[in-house]
């Protein structure tokens, strides 16, 4: 074996912010006045990946 990479990749995990609602960026309407309005949309989905690479 001539390497070995491990790596991890995450999207989308952590958001902070006073906004009580699922995440102040969902909006289905581009008008200024309803942004950070979610009107229940769902935010972006999460995600992790992991994987290796190796080479001999």
């Amino acid at each position: 074996m001539k390497g070995l990479r491990l790596y991890v990749q995450g999207d989308n995990l952590l958001l902070f912010s006073k906004y009580s609602g699922w995440d102040p960026e969902v909006s289905k309407n581009m008008d200024p006045q309803y942004f950070g309005v979610d009107l229940y949309g769902v935010p972006p989905s999460r995600s992790v990946n992991f994987g290796i690479n190796l080479s001999f």
